[in-house]
């Protein structure tokens, strides 16, 4: 997928002040919705294996809540 450029810069905060991170891990697709209903992140990078319930599901049930609605989940998927 081809992204336009002024997209890009708006989803990584392009004139914004330098961000900072903190990363929070998750063991299944369900404890992942967990923690993102309660720590309301500004962007999500989403593991497509999950255990449990997988990232496609975890993502639905993330959209589903109306204030993560419009927040970035950015798909990833390991292969060895």
């Amino acid at each position: 997928m081809k992204v336009p450029p002024a997209s890009f810069d708006r989803l990584l905060g392009k004139g914004k002040p330098p961000c900072r991170y903190i990363e929070s891990v998750s063991g299944s697709g369900y404890d992942g919705v967990a923690k993102v209903t309660s720590e309301r992140p500004d962007l999500i990078l989403m593991d497509i294996k999950l255990p449990v319930a997988d990232g496609y599901e975890a993502t639905r049930l993330i959209k589903a809540y109306p204030t993560l609605a419009q927040t970035p989940i950015i798909a990833v998927v390991h292969s060895p």
